[in-house]
C-alpha cells in the first residue's frame, strides 16, 4: 500500500531470502517464516515510512538498518513495533478539545462518553492516515523448516553369530556451535556396539564408524536386534533414531556324522568306521545301530554321547558271519539318535 508506514525484507544468515507467509501488507500483523535447521540468525531490514519509529524486539533501531537476529532452537517470535507519528496541529482545533469544539477531550466522539473505552476499538492499519493511533506490532514466528535427523548408512545390517559388521552415523544439518553427543546401545546383550557414544563439533562433522559384534549363542533361532542411538546438544534434542540388525545363527542343525557312507567286509571278517554329532546337544545323545541282515552286526549296539564329548568320534566295528553260499550279502545299518534334541535328526 502507498500509505503503508512499514516496508520489510529477511534473510538468512548466508544471506538468501526468507520468505513470510501470508505476504507482508501493512494491514496484516502476524507473519510465519521457516528457515534450514543449520540457520543460526536471520537479519531483518525494517524501513518506516514519514517520522514514524521502529523497535524490534523491545529495542529501538533506526529505520533502513539491519538488524541481526539470533535464532534458538525451537522457535523464535519477532515482535516489530510501528509507532506512527504523533498528531500535528492543523489550525481546526485540535489542541486537546476536540475536532469540533465540542469537547471531544477524551469523554466520547460526542461528547457522551459512548467509546470511552479504546482497547475495544478495531485495530488502525499502519498507515499515514494513523497519526496519533496507537502503535502496530508486527510478529514474524520463525520456526526450523525440518526436525533435525540422524543419517546412516547403511539403514540396516545383517551380520553372522560370531561375526561383525559396521555403519556410519553422522548428523544430517550442520551444527554452527556447541557439540552433539550420540549414545548408542544394544537392546540385546549378546550383540555388542564399539564405540557406545560419539561426539561431533562444527569443524569435526565426519560420520563416525561403529562396529557390531555378535557373539555365538546356544540357541538355533535368527534374531532381530535394535541398536538406539539417542543425541543431545546443540540443535538436536533427545533425537532418537534406530538401525536395525538382523544376526544369522550359525549353529549347524542336530544331525550325525558317520566316517564311511559304505563299508566293504569279507565273510567271518570285520571293518569299522566312526559316528559322531556335529553340534552340542541340549542334553545326553543316544544313538542305536540295527542291521537289516542278521548276518551282519555293528559293535556296539548303542552309542552315548554328552555335551561333553559330542565332538569326539566313536568307534564301531561291523562283523560279517560266514555262510553257505557263494554270493555276496549286503546289509543296511540305520542310525538312530535320541534325546538331547536329536530325537529328529538324520
Amino acid at each position: 500500500l502507498p500509505n503503508q508506514l512499514l516496508s520489510l525484507s529477511l534473510t538468512d544468515a548466508e544471506g538468501d531470502a526468507v520468505e513470510l507467509a501470508p505476504t507482508f501488507v501493512s494491514s496484516t500483523y502476524n507473519y510465519r517464516a521457516s528457515v534450514p535447521n543449520q540457520i543460526a540468525s536471520v537479519t531483518l531490514t525494517p524501513a518506516a515510512l514519514g517520522n514514524a519509529t521502529l523497535t524490534v524486539n523491545g529495542a529501538a533501531v533506526s529505520s533502513g538498518a539491519a538488524v541481526a537476529v539470533p535464532l534458538k532452537y525451537r522457535g523464535n517470535e519477532i515482535a516489530i513495533v510501528v509507532t506512527p507519528p504523533d498528531a500535528m496541529d492543523d489550525g481546526n482545533g485540535d489542541d486537546g478539545n476536540g475536532d469540533d469544539g465540542n469537547g471531544d477531550d477524551g469523554n466520547g466522539d460526542d461528547g457522551n462518553g459512548d467509546t470511552t473505552n479504546g482497547d475495544e476499538e478495531e485495530p488502525t492499519p499502519c498507515s499515514e492516515e494513523n497519526v496519533g493511533g496507537k502503535p502496530c506490532t508486527y510478529t514474524i514466528n520463525v520456526r526450523r523448516a525440518v526436525p533435525p535427523r540422524l543419517a546412516f548408512a547403511p539403514r540396516s545390517l545383517t551380520i553372522d553369530e560370531g561375526g561383525t559388521g559396521t555403519y556410519t552415523v553422522e548428523l544430517d544439518t550442520r551444527i554452527l556451535t556447541g557439540a552433539v553427543t550420540i549414545a548408542i546401545a544394544s537392546d540385546n546383550p549378546s550383540v555388542t556396539v564399539s564405540p557406545t557414544e560419539v561426539t561431533l563439533k562444527p569443524l569435526d562433522m565426519a560420520p563416525r564408524t561403529i562396529t557390531v559384534t555378535a557373539a555365538s549363542d546356544d540357541d538355533r533361532d535368527d534374531e532381530n536386534v535394535v541398536i538406539t542411538h539417542t543425541a543431545n546438544g546443540a540443535h538436536y534434542y533427545d533425537v532418537i533414531a534406530t538401525v536395525g540388525v538382523t544376526v544369522n545363527d550359525t549353529t549347524p542343525d542336530p544331525a550325525l556324522s558317520v566316517s564311511a557312507a559304505t563299508l566293504e567286509v569279507a565273510e567271518g571278517g570285520s571293518g569299522n568306521y566312526t559316528v559322531a554329532l556335529v553340534a552340542e546337544p541340549d542334553g545326553d545323545v543316544a544313538v542305536s545301530i540295527a542291521s537289516d541282515n542278521p548276518e551282519v552286526t555293528a559293535a556296539p549296539a548303542e552309542l552315548a554321547f554328552t555335551p561333553d564329548n559330542w565332538d569326539t568320534a566313536q568307534w564301531v566295528r561291523v562283523s560279517a558271519a560266514s555262510d553257505a553260499d557263494a554270493a555276496a550279502d549286503t546289509a543296511t545299518l540305520t542310525h538312530t539318535a535320541s534325546g538331547g534334541g536329536y530325537d529328529e535328526a538324520p
